[in-house]
């Protein structure tokens, strides 16, 4: 027979072993109104100071090839409900620009999404949110609510939508890219910012994989999206479409509306309406192969 001290301390041991890790302190409300005022003040005193940089400047700056990316490895583990959201919050950033409307002189801030991919800094959206006309000075802002002026493009595909930027940051965390494209009915997460609302979190699945032709103004491609039920809006451009691990499976990049003729039979007016939104994403392997130059 085992001694007293000995069985009691294997049953210390095992209380150790299953006992629950202690729960996170509860998130605070986001201020959806304070987010862009604060974004916008640190955009203009970047922009004072001379470190930011405009889209179109970005975009026309010779680039000499992307420095090795150190990505993270895939993970395994599948995480549910708020520890899925608060991985993908850690990683998630807002893109953003301050812009003069026409109606008065003063600047405002507009807001799209992005995320981490390098701890040093490295960042992943949508090509058509550098390349929007009224991007002006650009800045990111982490979940932590750090600025960071936009140094340099460091490399872009215009055909599958994609862009890599540069901000002057250390010790990000960032997200593992999934090694393929998921098949339809797989689970994905989105986060993001639609329409100045920030941290939005959504659940679905990828609804199917579509032959996506760029519209015009786009340059010439015919390359497979992921159609998924996860939602978001404009500004959601560039967040991260992830498995239930956190890995990223695609880049959040436009919503497709099914139209539908209203029935004049019926005393329906003419024209039409939305019967449905398809949300799109472009798949990892363009991200991968941008970053890791096919590889």
């Amino acid at each position: 027979m085992r001694p007293l001290a000995a069985l009691l301390a294997l049953a210390l041991a095992g209380c150790a072993a299953t006992a629950e890790e202690p729960k996170p302190a509860p998130l605070p409300p986001v201020a959806d109104d304070a987010i862009p005022q604060a974004l916008l003040k640190e955009i203009n005193a970047l922009a004072e100071a001379g470190k930011t940089r405009k889209g179109a400047d970005l975009l026309a700056e010779k680039r000499e090839g992307l420095p090795e990316v150190k990505l993270a490895e895939p993970a395994k583990e599948e995480l549910r409900g708020p520890a899925l959201y608060r991985r993908l919050r850690e990683s998630t950033v807002i893109v953003g620009s301050r812009y003069k409307c026409k109606k008065c002189t003063n600047w405002h801030a507009n807001a799209a999404s992005g995320f981490v991919i390098g701890a040093d800094g490295v960042i992943v959206t949508n090509h058509h949110v550098v390349a929007s006309p009224d991007k002006e000075e650009m800045g990111v802002m982490d979940a932590e609510g750090r600025v960071y002026a936009v140094e340099k493009l460091l490399a872009d595909d215009p055909v599958h939508d994609v862009a890599v930027l540069k901000i002057a940051a250390t010790g990000l965390k960032p997200l593992p890219l999934a090694v393929e494209r998921p098949e339809p009915g797989s689970d994905v997460a989105v986060l993001s910012h639609p329409n100045s609302k920030f941290w939005v979190f959504t659940l679905g699945n990828v609804s199917r994989i579509q032959e996506w032709v760029n519209p015009h103004g786009m340059p010439a491609g015919r390359y497979p999206v992921l159609c998924i039920t996860a939602s978001f809006a404009p500004g959601s451009s560039g967040g991260p479409v992830t498995d239930r691990a956190g890995n990223v499976v695609g880049i959040a990049t436009r919503i497709t509306p099914v139209l539908q003729a209203k029935d004049e039979h019926k005393g329906d007016a003419g024209g039409e309406y939305t019967a449905m939104i398809i949300p799109t994403a472009v798949p990892v392997e363009w991200v991968r192969a941008l970053v890791t130059g096919g590889k």
